[in-house]
Order: structure tokens, then C-alpha cells, then sequence
């Protein structure tokens, strides 16, 4: 009987523990949906929306931020890319210029290979840059 009641009160008391682990865990490594990069271009600002690339695109973290394992927590950009280039680490914006337009070609490339026109894909300064009003 002892035992059937602290197994009946340790229970919730265990899952309650698990479930506000797992949510401080997940807000810890859980990406700001919405970024802006590159405030200080003449273009203006890109405005980058992880949701639709991890969720519409099925892209793991690690595509964009490279180098990382899938459990450590994705730096921002800035964070090894500088303003000027140093050594072999290309600038800011030469990173993004690069891996975000070479990403958008490739998955267009790869739509029309399976026959699907794609026209929205941002690949030219206007389609990603919103100068301020």
C-alpha cells in the first residue's frame, strides 16, 4: 500500500519535472524566429524567417550554419564572419551573399529539373533587401 502511494503521488511529480526540463531546454535552443541581417547595408536589411526555411524546407540548422553538431546551438552569423574578411573566413556579408544565393539557385535548379517553375525564389538585391521608407 506504501509503496502503490508514493508511486501514485512520485509520478506526476517525475513528468511534471521531464516536461519543464524539456520545455527550458527547448526555449534554450529554439531560434528567434524571425532575424534581420545585414541592418548596416546600403540595400537596407534582409529579413529571414527560420520557420519557413526549417519548416516549408525541411533545412536542419546545420545548413546554414555550418560547422555545428545537431545538438549544439547555432551561433549568429557575426559571430565568425566580420565586416572585412579574415584569413580564410569570408566577410558577413560575402557568407550570406554566398550561401543564401547559392542555396535559392540550387533549390530552383532542382525544381526545374523535376519540371516545376519557380519564379519567386529571392536571388537579386531587391527581392531580399527593404530599404527603409
Amino acid at each position: 500500500m506504501k509503496l502503490t502511494l508514493t508511486m501514485f503521488f512520485s509520478l506526476p511529480l517525475l513528468a511534471a519535472l521531464f516536461l519543464s526540463y524539456t520545455t527550458i531546454l527547448m526555449a534554450k535552443t529554439a531560434p528567434k524566429d524571425v532575424i534581420e541581417l545585414g541592418t548596416a547595408g546600403k540595400n537596407g536589411p534582409v529579413t529571414f524567417k527560420h520557420s519557413e526555411h526549417i519548416a516549408k524546407h525541411k533545412l536542419a540548422c546545420s545548413t546554414c550554419h555550418h560547422g555545428i553538431k545537431t545538438d549544439e546551438e547555432a551561433k549568429a552569423c557575426s559571430a565568425c564572419h566580420k565586416t572585412e574578411k579574415v584569413e580564410k573566413t569570408p566577410s558577413y556579408k560575402d557568407a550570406l551573399h554566398k550561401n543564401c544565393k547559392d542555396c535559392h539557385k540550387k533549390y530552383k535548379e532542382d525544381a526545374a529539373a523535376k519540371g516545376v517553375k519557380l519564379d519567386a525564389l529571392p536571388t537579386l538585391c531587391k527581392h531580399c533587401h527593404k530599404k527603409a521608407k
